[in-house]
């Protein structure tokens, strides 16, 4: 099982290796990259369980930007990260390529571990290696 983190905040993915080491997510492999380029060319390395998708990263306006350029080059389910709320961001619904949504200010260990679960079938280490 592994993760992909792309935030221009590095300290975002010790803080999620840290909720999740309380879940049954603790065995997880966390990567973390800070833009998109450098997820685009992880990608082409090695495909995560799953990503997050921090809505803002340099020099990308919005995940609407920056979706598209990511989802050529992987099948992961990419999950949305944001400091805005559903209605800030307009995704009243789940935009197509999107799998989830999170907001980082109410993160929490289980709603993470709760998504998860939601986003690949309630089985931790049924995806990815």
């Amino acid at each position: 099982m592994s993760i992909l983190i792309i935030d221009d905040h590095p300290k975002l993915a010790v803080l999620m290796r840290y909720m999740l080491d309380t879940t049954g997510y603790r065995e997880a492999l966390i990567e973390s990259v800070a833009k998109v380029d450098d997820a685009i060319a992880h990608l082409s390395e090695t495909e995560p369980s799953v990503i997050f998708l921090d809505n803002y990263i340099p020099p990308h306006r919005s995940f609407k930007t920056s979706l598209p350029l990511l989802t050529p080059h992987t099948q992961a389910p990419i999950i949305l990260i944001s400091g805005s709320d559903e209605a800030e961001l307009g995704i009243e619904t789940m935009p197509d390529g999107l799998a989830g949504y999170v907001r980082k200010d109410t993160m929490t260990p289980d709603g993470l571990e709760d998504l998860l679960d939601r986003v690949l079938g309630a089985n931790p280490d049924a995806s990815g290696a």
